[in-house]
């Protein structure tokens, strides 16, 4: 029986709504004979995977956190459980520019209150190496973290330990051993939570999710803007009279934002994916809804061709929303089970997606899953307008060097430059006639003249044909 309900799962995969999406690849669903979550997924650097979420232990009636790593195709290569004899889960999880894999979430298991935020560090391999908690007395909850441009990490999530009354944005910074370097709390007297947080370019951090203390109704988008030391610098509320909640946040190319999420307030009578640019300075540019059923977004990423992907939820399926710069949507992609929720989204180096969430193939158990879309590019040689198949660099954050690997299908002049905060070029790494094929230059962090660069943000731009086609951001680090 499980096995048919696999054949309609997979028939039902991605139903087609608008324009031809990319292809699935490959699905993979991860079982524990419980109930399992994938809530974070990311590509490693061997081109793999890796995953983090929980699984749920009915019998013992304990969560723990659940880490799994995949090859290329999805297949596993080691899974660990972590935690104690109570709840424990994983809401994030990163590679370090160090090695291993950090994770973010919360534990009942250790720390000083009912629940604290939870950090935990861990090798290549799985193998625990460190972590630490943070909270107090109440409840405090880590909902996503990024590492810093020093080594460290910042964590935003929610607590009740260092409010005046309900939950207060709660957003801790700690050095690349774990340990507290500050914490601040933002909030009013109602509920506030941060669900994502992002590093900016000038050394700040971004973080939204949903205020019930400020704005027009009992919830609001909220995005908030610190410093590095998280002071604010400007916050700002979007909404109306009913729920509207933001999950994820990441700032973009041009300097400005991209936040997703849900809305009740617009679009239709019903919940529906809500997407909101903002530039700089934290004002609206634009916002789109997209609907299908009951529409919750959980997370958003600017794609190589400057548009978004989004993946959420919608009436228990998966659903995949694909726009272009302006946020006009271009595609979207669903598939339906019992119960299913894509919790994370990226791009892979190749220009595709890798997809992590859950789903129900019977209503008493649910399964982590990853679904891989393959590239969007057409590869067929007489309709190739962009030759450019990928470019991406790694390691990234970077000391004392990083490498770019790109690959092109015809003939074309390629140069690739980096440039400053400023917009200053500083040094151009690449320029030839090139041949298809693939590629890699190492750029050591120094400028033309050879003199090292500080630490910090630089940009790299791909030129093709005298064309700019792709611009991205790396992060040196000494």
């Amino acid at each position: 029986m499980r096995n048919y309900l696999l054949v309609i799962f997979l028939i039902q995969l991605f139903m087609l709504q608008s324009q031809n999406p990319p292809d699935t690849l490959w699905t993979r669903s991860f079982d524990l004979n419980d109930i399992e979550y994938a809530t974070s997924v990311q590509q490693t650097s061997d081109n793999g995977f890796i995953f983090a979420g929980y699984t749920i232990r009915l019998l013992q009636n304990i969560h723990e956190v659940w880490v799994v790593k995949t090859n290329e195709i999805g297949e596993e290569e080691w899974n660990y459980l972590y935690g104690g004899d109570s709840y424990d889960e994983a809401f994030s999880i990163i590679e370090c520019s160090s090695g291993g894999f950090i994770i973010a979430g919360i534990t009942s298991s250790y720390g000083a209150g009912l629940s604290d935020m939870w950090l935990l560090k861990v090798d290549e391999s799985g193998n625990e190496e460190w972590d630490n908690t943070f909270g107090g007395s109440s409840p405090d909850h880590a909902y996503s973290v990024k590492e810093t441009y020093d080594h460290g990490y910042i964590i935003a999530g929610a607590t009740k330990s260092f409010s005046a009354v309900e939950f207060d944005v709660l957003l801790v910074k700690t050095d690349e051993e774990g340990n507290q370097q500050w914490l601040q709390t933002y909030g009013g007297l109602e509920n506030d939570f941060a669900y994502s947080v992002d590093t900016t370019i000038d050394g700040g951090y971004v973080i939204a999710g949903y205020t019930s203390s400020y704005g027009s109704g009992n919830q609001d988008f909220w995005v908030i803007k610190v410093d590095e030391m998280g002071i604010l610098e400007w916050e700002q509320t979007f909404g109306g009279v009913e729920p509207d909640k933001a999950y994820s946040i990441e700032q973009t190319i041009d300097g400005g934002y991209i936040v997703a999420g849900c809305t009740e307030s617009f679009g239709s009578i019903n919940e529906d994916f809500w997407l909101i640019k903002l530039d700089e300075d934290g004002e609206e540019v634009w916002n789109h809804t997209y609907h299908h059923l009951n529409d919750i977004a959980y997370s958003v990423e600017q794609t190589n061709d400057d548009g978004y992907i989004i993946a959420g939820e919608s009436n228990n399926s998966y659903w995949i929303v694909k726009t272009d710069y302006n946020g006009s949507e271009m595609w979207n992609q669903e598939f339906e089970a019992d119960i299913a929720c894509a919790r994370s989204v990226h791009q892979t180096i190749d220009n595709g997606y890798i997809i992590a969430g859950y789903a129900a193939l019977s209503t008493y158990n649910s399964d982590a899953w990853l679904i891989r879309l393959e590239s969007e590019v057409n590869t067929n040689q007489n309709e190739i307008a962009n030759p450019l198949i990928h470019i991406y660099n790694y390691p990234n954050p970077f000391n004392p060097s990083t490498t770019f690997y790109f690959s092109i299908l015809k003939q074309a002049d390629m140069k690739i430059s980096i440039y400053n905060v400023k917009g200053e070029i500083v040094q151009t790494i690449f320029h030839n006639n090139a041949n298809p094929g693939n590629y890699s230059v190492t750029w050591n962090g120094d400028d033309n003249k050879f003199n090292p660069l500080d630490s910090g943000v630089y940009f790299y731009r791909l030129d093709i044909d005298g064309k700019i086609r792709y611009v991205n951001k790396c992060l040196l680090l000494k």
